[in-house]
């Protein structure tokens, strides 16, 4: 199958992707990123630039009217350095479980935890504090510790800390009179080296649980936190799904569209707390907007971050760093990305040239890999506008 197919031959032309083949040259270190139309599926940063953000509102319920751009200012939290805390997890010490997870404390001026409670035993209501720097990783069924258990309660504070202790008895509510109750707080995420609150999750008995973006609130005790939704009902928050549960949902949605199935090996997925990442590679821009578009109104997503690289603007980018690269700058060079996968096929006139391409290729964000098959030739010419996968020309596309 005949692949989009860029050549670098001089760098005083201008690149117009995505029509194959095209003549890569010059490129503009100080282009402007793509403008973001909230409204528009699609919009897609060039390798090595940050990708858009399309964001639900957090009071939106699929079904309930159309995704309208959701502007915060905050810090879009990368899954990475995410840390869940919910109440009933188990407590993972250096040397054995060594209880659950009944308290966060948050400093009321920062909204940063600066503690957890644990009660090391069920037949004991005495709470054990241990500061949040002894986390080394927190999900929502486990906090793992980086200290013994008989440190825990050695190495705590003798009396309670100044701040907030938030309880799964903690209620949310939207702020306003009279208060809307949106359910008691099970598990807050916090930045893993800031430690801010990023979000709450509350159950509410007859709705579910519900997931509520920390910088919403106005008001916190250890009773109540107050956050604002500007009128919206409860009612009309965004489901909350366990990452794994959002993740799979997410997966098989793109499966289900028979179009983007080629593609899906080059889609890695991740999600966290409603936000989902799609990162990787496909074969165009326009299977990059169908994967977005097909997740468009996901049960449990709030934000979704499509990082996708498509092969067509990945063969671009290769192309301009050769043609700006002088031991390849003026060779005849193809480039056949497959889903990130880079192919650089034809013949150049010295082995130099030969090293140089691949080495400049491989330094091009986004490529996963360099296959580097060209061969050297003194007496180089163009490389076939037909070029296939065994590096010769064909009669016809697609083979003799």
């Amino acid at each position: 199958m005949l692949r989009s197919a860029i050549y670098a031959p001089r760098p005083d032309c201008a690149p117009t992707p995505p029509a194959p083949p095209i003549t890569a040259g010059a490129a503009s270190s100080a282009a402007p990123p793509h403008a973001i139309n909230p409204h528009v599926l699609g919009v897609a940063a060039a390798p090595g630039q940050s990708a858009p953000v399309r964001r639900w509102p957090a009071y939106h319920a699929p079904g309930i009217g159309a995704p309208q751009a959701h502007v915060l200012p905050r810090k879009v939290m990368e899954f990475a350095e995410a840390q869940r805390f919910r109440f009933g997890a188990a407590i993972q010490a250096s040397d054995g479980v060594a209880g659950s997870l009944v308290m966060v404390v948050v400093d009321e001026q920062r909204r940063a935890s600066t503690h957890l409670g644990i009660r090391m035993s069920p037949f004991h209501r005495h709470v054990v504090l241990v500061s949040v720097d002894r986390v080394t990783d927190a999900t929502a069924d486990t906090v793992t510790l980086s200290i013994p258990q008989d440190r825990i309660a050695r190495d705590g504070p003798t009396v309670m800390p100044s701040g907030i202790a938030l309880t799964r008895s903690t209620r949310v509510s939207a702020s306003g009179a009279p208060r809307n109750f949106i359910g008691h707080l099970v598990q807050v995420s916090i930045h893993r080296e800031a430690h801010e609150l990023h979000h709450l999750v509350a159950a509410r008995r007859l709705h579910g649980t519900v997931l509520v973006l920390a910088s919403l609130i106005t008001g916190i005790t250890p009773r109540d936190i107050a956050v604002s939704l500007t009128g919206v009902p409860p009612e009309q928050l965004v489901r909350y799904r366990p990452d794994e549960e959002l993740r799979r949902n997410a997966y098989d949605r793109l499966y289900d569209y028979a179009p983007l199935r080629i593609d899906l090996s080059g889609i890695a997925i991740y999600a966290l707390d409603g936000g989902v990442w799609l990162r990787g590679h496909v074969s165009s821009d326009g299977k990059r907007r169908l994967a977005e578009h097909q997740l468009r109104d996901l049960v449990g997503m709030f934000e979704l971050h499509n990082e996708l690289v498509a092969d067509e603007e990945l063969a671009a980018a290769v192309a301009m760093a050769l043609a700006h690269d002088p031991r390849t700058a003026g060779q005849h060079i193809g480039v056949y990305p497959q889903l990130g996968d880079t192919y650089l096929r034809g013949s150049v006139q010295t082995r130099a040239a030969r090293t140089g391409a691949g080495d400049g290729a491989a330094g091009v964000a986004g490529v996963k890999g360099v296959m580097n098959e060209l061969r050297v030739d003194p007496h180089a010419g163009a490389v076939p506008a037909l070029a296939s996968v065994s590096n010769r020309e064909e009669m016809v596309p697609g083979g003799r």
